[in-house]
């Protein structure tokens, strides 16, 4: 090709990708725009008879990098089945930066007064500290399983238990899609019978995901009878 020709192709081409350029190198358009994704982490509170409770963190990405949303909310379950019996939501604040220059600012979407102290007493909680993972707990095909003996072991919590949490988080979690099935984060054992008629066991923290940028994240609880 004649040099004159290549010149002309040179210049062709810049002229041609100048304005994508130009385009890409906006903040808004300096990257792809992410996946939506939530975070959830829990900690453990306590039980009563029939109920556990614990906190629940939540981060929720929309799919953007300059804004995210987080809540704190307080979650009562039942005790055999793990089924959702309340939720309170006491604050909830969002996060932007619309500029996208770096400065951050928030926005209190909730923020209503709540005496966790007061509501932990009306239900007679007890109290749970961590402790140390039984030894003989262990996921096998998303399944809570105890060692009872050398060569027996049985379902100590059933899948619907180990699941009904994600199932309140859709759509990022439910219904169940993590193939990477869950993992054993630690145990809170119960305290004592502190008056009530509790059963012996511990509250197991399970998750899910991996704590990435454009992953969903899942932490949840359940109850594990036993002595």
């Amino acid at each position: 090709m004649p040099a004159d020709q290549r010149l002309h192709f040179f210049c062709r081409t810049v002229l041609l990708l100048l304005p994508v350029c130009c385009i890409m190198n906006t903040p808004q358009c300096a990257f792809a725009t992410p996946s939506r994704h939530t975070w959830v982490r829990v900690t453990p509170l306590g039980i009563n008879e029939d109920c556990y409770f614990y906190l629940q963190m939540e981060q929720r990405n929309p799919g953007n990098y300059y804004t995210r949303t987080e809540s704190l909310s307080l979650i009562r379950r039942d005790i055999l089945t793990a089924r959702l019996l309340e939720r309170i939501m006491f604050r909830e604040t969002e996060y932007f930066d619309h500029e996208a220059n770096g400065v951050w600012q928030s926005r209190q979407l909730r923020a209503a007064p709540f005496n966790l102290a007061e509501y932990l007493d009306r239900h007679q909680v007890q109290m749970v500290f961590p402790g140390s993972v039984p030894e003989r707990l262990s996921l096998i095909d998303d399944r809570l399983m105890e060692r009872i003996s050398k060569d027996q072991i049985v379902e100590r919590v059933s899948r619907e238990a180990i699941r009904e949490p994600l199932n309140d988080l859709i759509p990022e979690f439910g219904p169940y899609k993590d193939k990477s099935g869950f993992r054993i984060r630690s145990a809170c054992e119960v305290a004592g019978p502190g008056g009530l008629k509790l059963q012996k066991g511990c509250l197991l923290i399970l998750e899910t995901g991996e704590a990435e940028f454009e992953s969903n994240f899942c932490q949840h609880v359940v109850f594990v009878p036993g002595g």
